[in-house]
């Protein structure tokens, strides 16, 4: 604290040269405040709906709940993009994640998640990891090689009534349809 004339100083010590008079009540409190705003942490917590927003003061945090928070709640629960209403936060949270668009830089294609434009991405590589142990035929995904498998087996759910002929896939089946179609 520093006294000039008959005032009284507060200094901050994290933002100097702050000073602020101290001896007048209207101004008593705006000196934590500057001091809690220099800290540079977020340490106010919003609590409300479980936000979790981390806000630098006091005073953020008070401005932050009206704002955000206060009012009518059921005005709470319509996105900002498109004014669909939800039925509940966590709704309201899920269906926010559909107006974030990941692009393919490659090909311009949009997804809705980060994994999906992952999984998109090897399509685009010529890499080939995984093999079919059977036939040695190599596929880009796990999952093809699975689904590649039950060409090997026995199992032929899909039989041509017109021929007779088995198939282990339906789109392959469809496809066989159309060319025997008399």
């Amino acid at each position: 604290m520093l006294e000039v004339c008959s005032l009284k100083f507060e200094v901050c010590s994290l933002s100097s040269p702050f000073l602020l008079p101290v001896s007048h009540s209207w101004l008593s409190c705006s000196f934590e405040q500057h001091q809690e705003t220099c800290r540079g942490d977020a340490r106010f917590v919003c609590k409300a709906d479980s936000c979790g927003k981390r806000l630098k003061s006091r005073d953020a945090l008070r401005r932050h709940q009206e704002n955000i928070h206060a009012g009518d709640p059921k005005k709470k629960l319509i996105c900002s993009v498109c004014n669909k209403k939800c039925s509940s936060a966590s709704s309201l949270q899920e269906h926010r994640k559909i107006h974030e668009i990941f692009d393919c830089q490659e090909c311009m294609k949009k997804f809705i998640s980060a994994n999906q434009l992952k999984r998109h991405m090897i399509t685009h590589s010529e890499k080939r990891p995984y093999n079919c142990e059977i036939c040695n035929k190599s596929f880009k995904r796990l999952d093809q090689v699975g689904a590649h498998k039950v060409i090997h087996s026995e199992d032929k759910p899909y039989k041509c009534k017109l021929c007779g002929k088995g198939f282990a896939h339906r789109n392959v089946y469809k496809n066989h349809k159309k060319v025997k179609a008399y």
